[in-house]
């Protein structure tokens, strides 16, 4: 039976091959953001295909402190650190060293975007996948200050201007530290493209840039709703989209919300039963990707863990109600230095979050400048395509 999602996403296999990753060096995408950015927690483990052959599987849990390998990770972090004073003893160094130690099963942070693809000959929304200093580089173009022919800081006005109105170039470019391994020894370069959009810089109200609810209707009309007011402008008479990239939008059934919402806890044990973690894997050079496999193992099996995993061709079965680990249960790591317990992730709990009404009878705003003043707002909810765009 072929899986209609690919496990720990909600993501068809081809949809998650379809994503947009800044990965090749010295590449400019250019990319205009027109949903998110929407911050995603994914851990990424060791498993294996159905021939035996090592492979990547991937859960999408929901913040970078709680997901089933919780434990798991903090042991493999508690024995690395151990490791590194048995060899430096408690020196700073050793100290700093310890500090810095990550889990192979620690929770990683990216940021998931609906883009336009300025290269695409017909205008088509795509996924894309930002790191997190990308990321933060676009959202600080977003809400950096005017600066007039003076050099004053103009607080009241946005340099660039909104999300939906500019182009990024974002390149993977080297980063010239030769204390880098070669893998990370990378950065990337965010630039807003001009030519595109320089229009509007200095002519849109700098609140505009907070993170306000937006919808975007099929004429073409952007609505920002702010506590006091509603501002509306269109995006195809100010040039901010063609038709064809509105029409894009319009017809995109992408639901970036629940594309990245995280796994149950129940959903990924299911997985793990699937697809379980192979404790001894190695990479394409012979290296273990979890080199405290052994004591990892010998912990798992003393304490019993109860994680669906591997080792050669050994399964462990995950029991049919693993019992939650309760503290304590690691005495013979007690010595090592750690900032955390051992407690395992608590079956997730729903949140119940009160609706907020919005203001009836707000005004609305043109939010541009007085050269936009010709360009009537309007509101028509019942032709509203998203409830928050970007």
């Amino acid at each position: 039976m072929t899986e209609k999602y690919l496990p720990g996403t909600n993501d068809t296999k081809e949809s998650w091959r379809d994503i947009i990753r800044i990965t090749e060096m010295n590449k400019p995408y250019w990319h205009k953001v027109v949903g998110g950015p929407v911050k995603v927690f994914s851990v990424f483990y060791p498993s294996e295909d159905d021939s035996g052959k090592t492979k990547t599987a991937a859960l999408t849990v929901k913040d970078w402190k709680s997901s089933v390998f919780s434990t798991l990770a903090e042991m493999d972090r508690r024995i690395q650190k151990s490791k590194i004073y048995e060899r430096m003893g408690t020196t700073s160094e050793a100290q700093e060293m310890a500090r810095q130690v990550r889990s192979t099963l620690d929770p990683s942070t990216s940021f998931h975007c609906l883009v336009l693809d300025k290269k695409d000959e017909i205008p088509l929304v795509h996924r894309a996948e930002y790191k997190k200093s990308v990321r933060d580089k676009i959202m600080d173009m977003q809400s950096e200050k005017h600066i007039d022919e003076h050099g004053n800081v103009i607080n009241n006005y946005l340099r660039y201007g909104l999300l939906i109105m500019l182009w990024f170039e974002i390149m993977r470019v080297e980063k010239n530290d030769s204390r880098l391994p070669k893998k990370w020894n990378v950065e990337y370069s965010v630039k807003v493209m001009e030519k595109y959009c320089e229009k509007f810089f200095g002519k849109v109200k700098s609140y505009l840039a907070s993170d306000f609810p937006k919808k975007i209707n099929s004429e073409g009309d952007y609505t920002i709703i702010t506590p006091t007011e509603e501002n509306t402008f269109n995006l195809v008479k100010l040039g901010i989209l063609s038709l064809d990239e509105l029409s894009a939008i319009m017809n995109s059934d992408y639901d970036l919300l629940e594309l990245t919402k995280p796994m149950t806890y129940e959903d990924a044990i299911q997985k793990l039963e699937n697809e379980p973690i192979k404790l001894d894997a190695m990479d394409e050079n012979g290296n273990f990707k979890l080199p405290t496999w052994k004591e990892l193992k010998e912990l798992m099996v003393k304490n019993r863990l109860e994680l669906p995993m591997v080792v050669g061709d050994t399964p462990r079965a995950l029991s049919p109600s693993p019992a939650p680990v309760k503290e304590g249960i690691m005495e013979e790591l007690d010595a090592m230095p750690s900032d955390t317990s051992f407690d395992f992730p608590p079956k997730e709990q729903k949140e119940t979050v009160p609706e907020k009404e919005l203001p009836k009878g707000k005004p609305k705003v043109n939010p541009l400048d007085e050269m936009f003043n010709d360009i009537s707002g309007k509101k028509e909810k019942d032709k509203s395509k998203f409830d928050s765009l970007v």
